[in-house]
């Protein structure tokens, strides 16, 4: 039987999520909560609601189709208990899209269809699929049969992942792929904790132990107030060279694209007032890293 996985969207044409043009395929569930994070959708690993408030015309049908349960009407616009409104309901009734259920169960018989849209301009690129999310490696048995599917097909195939799994199931889930983008947020424990919910010993040990065996590119977040600073850079890079690493390393300026979601979530953006890194600031540390001779590149 074919595995299924909660896929939440699927990005065409993507030029930064791997090598030549690729389709991203996004999953849900996370084990860990950046402050940072640009996709929110994703860290829930159920299907959830979101609500665009400048699509809403406050017309009460939703508030009608669930009966009341969970759901009301205020100035703001409709506000939701979450652990009760019955989502599907809600979006089904609603004549103008404001709200959107995120979140879609597929098998791998049904994604597999779709990624193989764009198999010429892979060829042409030198692309391919990347899983991404969220954390795919949570939906471990999907990830690995959709990986195994795609490399019998001639398919390249990245993951972009966090490391946070135990090492059984990660590397079960990763085994597959031609390539793995690794995300190192800090590397210290605490104040990775701080900032994410999680310490990161099981990220470096997985970290340590997939270097020898799997192409491996290092990408490193760069955020202003939590890791952006010469001390963490250097500690990084101490980390990577220590490793046996050789591969490239991505520097990912912070940025605030994904806060609007916060919104359609009826969450709390906390680094609404934070600035980007200069760009002074992300070739000096860029630098680092290049003077040990690791290729190294600014996203």
């Amino acid at each position: 039987m074919t595995q299924s996985g909660i896929i939440f969207n699927t990005q065409r044409f993507s030029l930064h999520d791997g090598p030549g043009t690729r389709t991203v395929l996004f999953l849900k569930g996370c084990p860990l909560d950046c402050l940072w994070c640009s996709n929110p959708e994703s860290k829930n690993p159920d299907m959830e609601l979101m609500y665009y408030r400048s699509k809403c015309i406050l017309c009460g049908q939703c508030v009608k189709s669930c009966e009341g349960l969970g759901i009301s009407i205020t100035e703001d616009g409709v506000l939701f208990d979450r652990n009760i409104v019955d989502i599907r309901k809600c979006a089904k009734a609603c004549p103008t899209g404001a709200l959107e259920i995120v979140g879609q169960k597929k098998s791998v018989d049904e994604i597999i269809p779709v990624l193989l849209r764009d198999v010429p301009y892979f060829r042409r690129s030198g692309g391919g699929v990347t899983l991404s999310g969220g954390e795919p490696t949570m939906q471990a048995a999907f990830c690995r049969e959709l990986l195994l599917r795609l490399k019998a097909l001639g398919i390249h195939s990245a993951v972009e992942t966090c490391g946070h799994r135990t090492w059984e199931p990660f590397h079960r889930a990763v085994e597959a792929a031609n390539l793995i983008l690794f995300d190192l947020k800090h590397i210290n424990p605490e104040k990775h904790s701080s900032a994410v919910g999680v310490d990161n010993e099981v990220i470096i040990y997985n970290f340590m132990k997939l270097v020898p065996e799997k192409k491996i590119i290092v990408r490193l977040p760069v955020i202003p107030g939590y890791n952006a600073t010469d001390e963490h850079f250097r500690a990084a890079a101490a980390l990577v060279l220590n490793s046996g690493f050789k591969g490239e390393v991505h520097l990912l300026p912070y940025h605030s694209y994904g806060s609007g979601k916060y919104k359609a979530l009826q969450q709390v953006y906390q680094m609404e007032d934070t600035e980007p890194p200069t760009e002074k600031q992300l070739k000096a540390w860029a630098y680092l890293f290049e003077s040990e001779g690791l290729v190294t590149k600014i996203h």
